[in-house]
């Protein structure tokens, strides 16, 4: 089993830890990018760990998410081989926004 990251949380990750070195600190980005890694080990043991993303229910796969912190999440996938992360969510928004972040073909 392998992690691998979409080029739009490729995108978003890269986002997130600018705006993090930006206003909180390079300390407070490079805590963030732990914790991610974090998750991932996590995810390369049990993948099917994280939780249902319920707003994203209505699509062919079935997407879960994992806790980074108070404010963000990891949004997720599993096929045979690969762990898919999709994107990274900030809690903080409307939960509609990520239902149209996420195509409803996927």
């Amino acid at each position: 089993m392998k992690i691998r990251f979409t080029k739009k949380a490729e995108a978003e990750l890269l986002r997130i830890v600018d705006i993090f070195n930006e206003y909180a600190g390079a300390r407070s980005a490079d805590a963030f990018i732990d914790k991610v890694a974090i998750c991932g080990s996590t995810l390369l043991k049990h993948p099917l760990s994280g939780q249902i993303e319920q707003i994203l229910s209505d699509r062919k796969k079935t997407y879960r998410f994992k806790y980074i912190n108070d404010n963000y999440k990891l949004i997720y996938h599993v096929t045979k081989s690969t762990i898919w992360v999709v994107d990274f969510w900030d809690r903080r928004c409307d939960p509609l926004r990520l239902a149209k972040r996420i195509p409803l073909n996927t």
